[in-house]
């Protein structure tokens, strides 16, 4: 008897919010393309010795309207965090980020997809949003790579899904909701040429009728439509050729792991694995406190 398979999809969504200045400085948010390399820095955000982060009230201001917009709940306190992994593209070395406390808490969109003649609607949930800084551009050549730091610590909102989507047409519908809500209220550009909107795909797969989950492939950076229909269907046809640990009569077992996709080629290569939660630790962000927004909310809310 043949069984039956369902993918199992979550997006991980990095906005670049439009504000004026960069996440923790005062320096240039990092989208005018005519600055030169490396122009648009400052001791902060270039990790000098003995500066320390300022949060951008702006960019705070537009994640809050953001979380509305997705109906999340606005968290009235929220912590940052650094990231125990290294970061080669930024020049402290890790990324300051949210986790225990984030911005914006659950929510939820509705999208609709299918064909045009049978439309279907459906809830996809938000586990939630939050705050963090943006790596600086790399550009990798034969035997050399080049770092613009200009876009390093640009304010970055992620939203991160719920596995609730079960094909590629919903994350497809979900992907282009997001981006004409976050257009819509003035939080970002959403430029995907620009890189103001990436999208990080989780797929895995399951039996019909199954409600634990099988282990997730995870590609990384993709920053289109058709990159994202791509690396879906490249992961559900990668899991039913590999053994899986949730096919029936297989002997080994698939590693959490997180790929790229090479653009010109159209294939996904391996860039690592996630054995662990060691490697994803979070760190409490010293001598920087708590983001108080309850005053920013209520003055959402009233306009």
């Amino acid at each position: 008897m043949t069984t039956q398979f369902e993918p199992v999809i979550g997006l991980e969504i990095h906005v670049q919010l439009a504000s004026k200045t960069k996440m923790f400085c005062t320096c240039p948010n990092g989208m005018d393309e005519s600055a030169g390399p490396n122009s648009e820095i400052c001791p902060r955000c270039s990790g000098q010795p003995g500066t320390l982060p300022v949060i951008n009230e702006g960019a705070v201001r537009l994640a809050v309207r953001a979380g509305l917009a997705l109906g999340c709940k606005t968290n009235e306190v929220s912590s940052f965090e650094r990231k125990h992994y290294f970061y080669p593209d930024l020049p402290k070395g890790y990324q300051i980020t949210q986790n225990a406390h984030p911005v914006n808490g659950r929510g939820e969109i509705e999208i609709t997809f299918g064909a045009k003649d049978k439309l279907q609607k459906k809830k996809i949930g938000i586990h939630h949003a939050h705050l963090e800084e943006d790596a600086a551009k790399s550009s990798h050549f034969a035997d050399y790579s080049l770092v613009d730091f200009n876009r390093a610590g640009c304010p970055l909102l992620e939203i991160v899904s719920l596995p609730d989507m079960r094909s590629a047409d919903e994350a497809y519908a979900y992907l282009t909701e997001i981006k004409r809500l976050m257009q819509w209220v003035d939080a970002s550009n959403c430029d995907m040429e620009k890189g103001e909107l990436r999208v990080d795909v989780n797929v895995s797969l399951r039996p019909v009728g199954q409600e634990a989950f099988g282990t997730r492939t995870e590609i990384k950076n993709l920053n289109s439509f058709k990159a994202v229909s791509f690396s879906r269907r490249f992961c559900g046809i990668r899991k039913k050729i590999t053994p899986s640990p949730c096919v029936p009569k297989r002997t080994r077992w698939i590693t959490a792991i997180s790929r790229s996709r090479t653009c010109r080629l159209w294939c996904c290569a391996k860039t690592g694995w996630k054995k662990s939660k060691s490697k994803c630790r979070n760190f409490l962000r010293p001598k920087r406190p708590n983001s108080l927004h309850w005053g920013c909310l209520s003055m959402m809310r009233a306009s």
